[in-house]
């Protein structure tokens, strides 16, 4: 059975929502926020796959030691006449997918934010997650997974010792890969792209990956400081392009920042030591690492 169960939590929050716009009108400047605090349980998909999409909010995730995964969101119902949020967990030829939708839309008559929904996905270190929204943000902490995330033009953080896929139009794009990528899992390419966004990538020096980046601006990185790495410039490119291998290679890294700035380093120490299945979070450290 794929539901477990599901529980809201409603509070009022004690804070206004405030319009910056001088030339607002004082009814506009101020509306109130609920909060309904969402939870649902499930067993972990047999396709080994967790997808969300959640075109207008932020979406999180981090890895668990428990065997199931866990939905954790924050709804923001703002004004007199707040947005209907829907939200759709559904099983997909063994896919767990996660998707909210406003059917009525989630802004007011004014062109005003009437909802919002940011969610938390647990999963275990197995358990590979797909994010997918057009203007939230998108970070995911301390993963053994492997991620793949795409907006429109919310920015992205991850960490992983995992294969990574991230797109971005105009959105900034973070990622820390402190794996080595040894092993026959790791033998397949990896891609991180923002058209208009700069993008930041940070490897260990063991890392077994080829990494070839592009970019319409001077690619900054401190790959020359490292003997094993070979740096070589490619020729015959359209962008600025650099090849640079990293010793006895098994996956490819390629990066792309068009019109943002990209910047490749080797962290002197990993970001995070993953452990297998990660750690147990408390409710209360769900609920805050949720709502960042």
């Amino acid at each position: 059975m794929l539901r477990l169960f599901t529980f809201l939590l409603v509070l009022t929050s004690p804070f206004i929502w405030a319009n910056t716009n001088e030339t607002s009108k004082p009814s506009q400047e101020q509306r109130t926020v609920k909060l309904e605090h969402y939870k649902w349980y499930g067993e972990a998909p047999k396709a080994k796959l967790v997808r969300v999409i959640n075109p207008y909010g932020a979406i999180s995730s981090r890895n668990t030691s428990y065997d199931n995964i866990e939905i954790s969101g924050v709804i923001q119902k703002i004004g007199k006449s707040p947005a209907q949020h829907n939200i759709d967990i559904r099983d997909n030829n063994g896919v767990t997918e996660v998707v909210v939708s406003y059917p009525k839309g989630n802004k007011n008559a004014q062109g005003q934010l009437s909802g919002r929904f940011d969610l938390g996905v647990w999963v275990p270190s197995w358990v590979n997650v797909e994010m997918i929204t057009d203007f939230g943000d998108i970070k995911v902490k301390k993963h053994t997974s492997n991620i793949t995330a795409t907006t429109t033009s919310g920015k992205i953080k991850i960490g992983t010792t995992g294969l990574v896929q991230a797109q971005s139009d105009s959105g900034d794009i973070t990622v820390d890969l402190f794996g080595d990528f040894g092993g026959d899992r790791f033998k397949k390419s990896m891609r991180v792209n923002s058209n208009k966004g700069d993008v930041k990538v940070s490897l260990v020096q063991t890392a077994r990956v080829t990494v070839q980046a592009q970019s319409n601006q001077p690619i900054k990185h401190n790959l020359q400081a490292y003997q094993a790495i070979k740096v070589t410039e490619l020729p015959g490119h359209a962008f600025k392009a650099q090849l640079a291998k990293f010793g006895q290679t098994a996956t490819d890294l390629q990066l792309f920042s068009m019109q943002g700035l990209l910047t490749v380093t080797i962290a002197k120490k990993a970001a995070y030591k993953a452990k297998l299945g990660g750690r147990v979070p408390t409710k209360a450290a769900k609920l805050q690492e949720t709502s960042d």
